[in-house]
């Protein structure tokens, strides 16, 4: 499994996270803590549209940096287009637990 690109990016008051390759085991730790900081941002969008793959502890990476944002008084809002995350957040039922936006424009807009 290759490692996954993460990105960190202020975009005026939203801080910007985009993960690209495979999101697992090996590297849902990096993707929880560059979510939960995003350069300490109030508004954290997630662009997931460059993700190849993404197993359950990848799915918990996305919920606790939620979480942890949240306990911050800070927000998270994914982008996710037609990766397979969209379709694993459906098959979960976690597509109703986040704010997902179809693309960075609209999230950033909505920030």
């Amino acid at each position: 499994m290759s490692d996954p690109g993460i990105a960190i990016e202020l975009r005026g008051t939203v801080g910007l996270v985009t993960i690209s390759g495979e999101v697992d085991l090996l590297v849902a730790d990096q993707v929880e803590r560059a979510i939960s900081d995003a350069g300490g941002a109030r508004v954290v969008v997630v662009d997931l549209t460059d993700v190849t793959f993404i197993d359950s502890t990848g799915l918990r990476a996305l919920v606790s940096g939620r979480e942890l944002l949240e306990s911050k008084r800070r927000s998270m809002a994914l982008v996710v287009g037609d990766s397979p995350v969209a379709r694993l957040l459906s098959l979960t039922a976690l597509d109703q637990e986040f704010v997902i936006h179809p693309s960075v424009d609209s999230a950033l807009a909505s920030g």
